[in-house]
């Protein structure tokens, strides 16, 4: 039996700040989630926080900022969720996946200590 192998797509990492009103609307709806969970301590709300935890789950899930990857088989532009391990291409059907690339120099704090070390060092 063949072995196909898939190509992977080395996407980079898009800023979160990028898509402002994505982020905003998914730090919305778990601040959302979140209240309505304190909600459901108390007994005359309890049904209430339960539709407020649903609502704003879904609302976080369905807002969480999106990267374009352009899908290797037919060159279609998609939209993958961040930190996503693999993307559903529109045009092809194929399941592609997804390698991250962290571009960034300030993500860890390493890097800002690195920084700091080497100005000293100058």
């Amino acid at each position: 039996m063949e072995k196909v192998s898939k190509k992977i797509v080395e996407v980079r990492q898009v800023p979160i700040t990028s898509n402002i009103l994505r982020t905003v609307l998914t730090i919305a709806g778990l601040i959302f989630a979140i209240i309505s969970a304190i909600m459901m301590l108390t007994i005359v709300l309890f049904i209430p926080g339960i539709f407020g935890v649903l609502i704003g789950l879904v609302v976080a899930i369905l807002s969480a900022p999106k990267t374009p990857v352009n899908c290797p088989y037919c060159l279609t532009e998609n939209k993958a969720t961040f930190k996503a391990k693999s993307f559903k291409c529109d045009g092809c059907a194929e399941t592609v996946p997804i390698r991250w690339k962290d571009e960034s120099k300030w993500t860890s704090w390493s890097a800002w200590r690195r920084k700091k070390d080497d100005k000293k060092e100058a």
